[in-house]
């Protein structure tokens, strides 16, 4: 991989997971603040609060990155990474909500499962904070991650063409 690309997929998704952790600690204060022990199920629990913040975090981050990325890339500011064929240049809008599902119906049944063995007595305001900060910025992380390699992967528009 070329070190340029390389210091962009590790700055761009450093920041990505910083961001997502700062919005998901003011989401978490924003709508626990005051709540000594918050469930883990039911209608005001937390697994529930994880079905948007998990497609948003995943699909929001997905698409930004990706449209920078591409943008930047085509404009020659970025060098291509390839480690095998080219890829052809998909939707970036339909990519970032399947990615949005996937990963929604993937870790939302897993926080199901884990959390309430983790936590049988509901989680305390400070865990939960802690917990939905850490969450955003890993999978803002990984979705940043996926779409800049995706984007950096992909064929340029200009290239193949002889003169």
């Amino acid at each position: 991989m070329h070190n340029k690309a390389l210091k962009y997929v590790i700055v761009e998704s450093t920041g990505s997971g910083v961001v997502n952790g700062i919005l998901n600690c003011a989401a978490a204060f924003l709508l626990f603040h005051g709540r000594g022990q918050i469930p883990i199920a039911g209608p005001l629990g937390l697994v529930r609060d994880l079905i948007g913040e998990t497609f948003l975090v995943a699909s929001l981050s997905y698409m930004a990155a990706a449209l920078i990325s591409r943008q930047r890339h085509r404009a020659g500011n970025l060098p291509t990474m390839r480690t095998g064929q080219a890829a052809s240049p998909r939707n970036i809008y339909l990519w970032s909500l399947s990615l949005g599902i996937l990963f929604t119906s993937v870790l939302v049944p897993m926080g199901g499962l884990l959390l309430p063995r983790a936590f049988p007595d509901g989680i305390s305001f400070r865990n939960l904070v802690l917990f939905k900060t850490l969450f955003g910025a890993v999978l803002g992380s990984i979705a940043t991650w996926l779409a800049i390699h995706r984007a950096l992967s992909e064929l340029h528009p200009l290239e193949g063409l002889t003169s």
